[in-house]
């Protein structure tokens, strides 16, 4: 702090800081000129000296710094490693070192990396170059020369730790691959599924094995986090005013919503920095590849998808794939096998919408696994042409679910004028079955707009104390109807009444199919009187005939597409 011999002159505010109040300056001045003030600064002085490499790459980091020099010199970017990105960062623009010990540990990696290249030095795991000449070992939690948030696994080839109870799941993997007789195994436990889904549902086993099953690897969707996903795979639960974002050879990494504030990129400011003029500012909503490295960090403290996740980041314009651009058309190969791909007319949603199945999907189909956005939709495409085959299209329309979940779909408000919108799309009269997704939930609204009502249907009853469903659906209403302003007359009574006689589901991964199965009966019962058939509890639960029921008809209606 200046003139601290002159205490006079710091009674007032100084010419650069006047716009802090004199009392809040007083008291500043009070703390900073204190024994207490000068004894911790002299503490964390002193710990600021002990510091012997003091990196020169401002507030860049590591990652960006890596792309950069790769550029500069031409090279791979795998090929520069710790120790290279280490001498970078610690030297000036001409290539010049500001310590002795800066210039020692230098001349330590030139030996060490030539010792490694002739093959006198062998380096395993994190004993590396730069460890070896920093002479110290490197710390459980960080890794240094990659900058920060990057936990050592990612960098190092280390072994894998063997949990209690038969080990980690990489390691009964690996396990597995080296047993010879796993694969048999595997396939005949397969083939066994695939008869018993046959006899219960009625299909031809080997056209569904076409679409659905390879037996050499078989997709659990509750694993998809944990494998390498394509464009195909990420359309399975990216919302659909998500966009794609990707870093290398059109690698999905992340699920991202582009947000537009207006106004020209170049002068936008982002975490204090300017946006960039080619750049888009994206919130991060789901990472896939969590480990790979953004392109553009935030300082030292978002240098990795999972770091972004919740947060908004800058993002280069060119890597961001969106949902209608062509490289997201689906292909008839993927990693997974053949897709099964369609264009849903405007009938079904008030909107065309293209949509994908995936082998996931069918597998989790045929074993009663969790139910998919995109499972969903074929389904309810198939309760349209029933509607159409009884010509009563006109009384019921389906919301595309995408537009209203609770992941990547914006404010309650908003979902609410997307709710209003699509209702003025359809026709008079028409009663709106609206599947809603908490996030790992299934349930379904149907809102009835001439009588202003709203009947919610959840397969496992819970109370929604504190949820923003009910509102949202009750504004929407509202904002149809004109009323969202008040208007003078008798006040009107909430729509919102949960029907408390629904079928209860008995697991954890059923709610998918009830809903289908609560859309499919209120279909095909064209006079049905919700409050009279559900509106008081019951105990009923639907028997695994029924559930069949509904998988077949998703089945026989999916194959009709593969053939096309």
């Amino acid at each position: 702090m200046p003139f601290k011999d002159s205490l006079e002159k710091l009674k007032n505010p100084l010419d650069d800081y006047r716009c802090i109040p004199k009392l809040h300056w007083s008291l500043f001045v009070e703390d900073r000129i204190s024994e207490e003030f000068k004894e911790l600064r002299g503490v964390q002085s002193a710990k600021r000296n002990l510091n012997k490499y003091n990196h020169r790459m401002s507030r860049k980091g590591y990652a960006q710094s890596r792309v950069e020099l790769a550029k500069k010199l031409g090279v791979p970017i795998e090929m520069l490693d710790r120790a290279i990105m280490w001498l970078n960062a610690h030297s000036d623009k001409d290539g010049n070192f500001s310590s002795p010990e800066v210039v020692n540990t230098a001349k330590r990696i030139e030996t060490l990396k030539k010792q490694e290249s002739e093959g006198s030095l062998t380096t395993v795991g994190s004993t590396d170059v730069l460890t070896l000449a920093l002479k110290k070992p490197e710390h459980p939690g960080r890794v240094r020369g990659v900058g920060g948030f990057v936990r050592p696994n990612v960098v190092f080839d280390l072994p894998i730790k063997r949990k209690r109870g038969g080990g980690s799941q990489a390691t009964r993997k690996s396990n597995e691959s080296c047993n010879p007789n796993f694969e048999k195994v595997q396939t005949n436990s397969i083939n066994v599924e695939l008869s018993s889904v046959k006899k219960r549902l009625d299909l031809d086993a080997e056209k569904f094995v076409e679409y659905a099953i390879d037996p050499h690897e078989v997709p659990d969707p509750k694993q998809n986090e944990e494998t390498t996903m394509d464009l195909d795979e990420v359309t399975d639960f990216a919302p659909k005013a998500a966009n794609y974002i990707t870093l290398i050879r059109w690698k999905i990494v992340v699920i991202a919503k582009v947000i537009d504030v207006g106004g020209e990129s170049s002068i936008q400011l982002l975490h204090g920095v300017p946006l960039g003029e080619n750049n888009v500012r994206v919130s991060v909503i789901r990472a896939i590849e969590g480990d790979a490295l953004i392109s553009i960090p935030v300082r030292d403290e978002i240098l990795t998808v999972d770091d972004a996740v919740g947060s908004c980041v800058a993002w280069p314009n060119d890597l961001v794939v969106t949902h209608g651009a062509k490289a997201v058309t689906a292909t008839t190969e993927t990693k997974e096998g053949k897709t099964v791909n369609t264009v849903f007319q405007a009938d079904l949603f008030g909107h065309p919408k293209k949509e994908y199945i995936c082998k996931a999907d069918v597998y989790a189909i045929a074993h009663k696994k969790e139910v998919s956005n995109c499972a969903l939709f074929f389904y309810m495409s198939y309760l349209n042409k029933v509607l159409k085959q009884n010509k009563v299209e006109d009384m019921m329309r389906f919301i595309d679910s995408n537009k209203v979940n609770a992941i990547g779909n914006g404010t309650p408000t908003a979902r609410s004028r997307d709710l209003s919108v699509m209702y003025k799309n359809g026709k008079p009269g028409q009663i709106y079955l609206i599947p809603y997704n908490t996030g790992q939930h299934w349930t379904l609204t149907i809102v009835n707009l001439e009588l202003e009502t709203a009947r919610y249907m959840d397969p496992l009853k819970r109370r929604l104390d504190g949820c923003e469903w009910p509102a949202i659906v009750t504004d929407s209403i509202k904002m149809y109807k004109g009323l969202l302003k008040k208007q003078p007359g008798k006040k009107k009574a909430s729509p919102w009444k949960p029907l408390l006689g629904a079928p209860i589901q008995k697991d954890d991964v059923s709610c998918g199919y009830y809903v289908m199965r609560y859309m499919k009966e209120i279909v095909e019962d064209n006079n049905i009187d919700l409050d009279k058939k559900w509106g008081t509890r019951a105990g009923l639960t639907y028997t695994a005939e029924e559930i069949d029921e509904i998988r077949g008809e998703w089945a026989e209606h999916v194959l009709q597409f593969s053939n096309q």
